[in-house]
């Protein structure tokens, strides 16, 4: 999902923003040795992740102000997760 003129410009920008943190997420978990096996399912790990919470917040979007309120507090989660993921990563 690239561009949807159906998707408001706020959840298009969070689709975006999730899309960049997990990137860096990502990014800085392959900077520790893994071998090849490890890498490979790392990364089906990692697109499926992206996949279900996108899918799962633009269902929830649809849902008209529950749905919002309920898809930001998802989006926050998984950024706090992020979040957590990379300084516990990078500080050891």
């Amino acid at each position: 999902m690239l561009y949807d003129s159906k998707l408001s410009r706020p959840f298009r920008f969070a689709t975006f923003y999730v899309r960049m943190i997990h990137s860096l997420a990502v990014g800085i978990v392959y900077s520790a040795q893994y071998n090849l096996g490890e890498m490979v399912v790392l990364s089906i790990v990692n697109s499926i992740i992206i996949a279900i919470v996108l899918k799962l917040m633009e269902l929830l979007s649809n849902i008209r102000r529950i749905g919002k309120a309920i898809s930001s507090m998802f989006l926050m989660t998984m950024l706090m997760f992020y979040y957590y993921l990379i300084l516990s990563i990078v500080s050891g």
